[in-house]
């Protein structure tokens, strides 16, 4: 088993090391952390300016559309690959040629464009491709508290770590790949939750 689990983990911090080392164009960078307060704060605003929960619903609709708004795409979820290519095609909407650009300016680009992974969409991606290198994928998923029967990988929020895909461990029992859940006390435990990914060392 001890085997195995180092199989998993190697498989998983190669996908970690994609994200740390994500391949833009031509040129190698470091994924940024994606900030998901900026849609809080615009249906925040909103709605305390009075338009109503219809109209807000309908904007989110179109803000979150691919097709028509060049921001965020993804929202955090993405896999390496995924991001990578909004990356280049976002700049390529905006007239912006970033074929030849340093490392520095292009992850400026990204965080101006709402594009990184944040830190469910790290862990999930990251676990599914080593569950699936292992042709374990399906049980992975089914391992998780999805919201609903869909399992949408864009959907894996959090919450779907906690509940009935956690178990409660001491310190001294923790091996690789488990991830440590921790909760401000006086905010709802389902809305505040950080994770910290326990792997082997990470050089990077």
């Amino acid at each position: 088993m001890a085997e195995r689990l180092k199989e998993l983990n190697r498989y998983a911090l190669d996908r970690a090391k994609q994200y740390v080392n994500l391949r833009v164009a031509k040129t190698e960078v470091r994924t940024p952390f994606y900030c998901h307060e900026v849609g809080m704060y615009i249906g925040q605003a909103m709605t305390e300016a009075g338009i109503d929960p219809a109209d807000i619903t309908g904007f989110f609709t179109v803000f979150n559309d691919q097709d028509k708004v060049s921001w965020g795409w993804y929202r955090g979820k993405g896999t390496p690959e995924q991001i990578a290519q909004a990356t280049e095609e976002i700049a390529k909407r905006w007239s912006l040629d970033i074929s030849e650009a340093p490392p520095e300016v292009i992850v400026e680009v990204m965080k101006y464009a709402g594009l990184g992974v944040d830190c469910s969409g790290f862990i999930y991606n990251v676990l599914n491709f080593a569950f699936s290198k292992w042709g374990a994928e399906k049980k992975f998923k089914q391992s998780l508290d999805w919201i609903d029967e869909k399992q949408d990988p864009f959907k894996a929020g959090v919450f779907v770590f906690v509940g009935k895909a956690s178990n409660i461990i001491s310190v001294a029992d923790s091996r690789e790949l488990d991830l440590i859940l921790i909760r401000k006390p006086d905010i709802v435990p389902a809305k505040q939750i950080y994770h910290i990914f326990k792997l082997e060392t990470l050089k990077v």
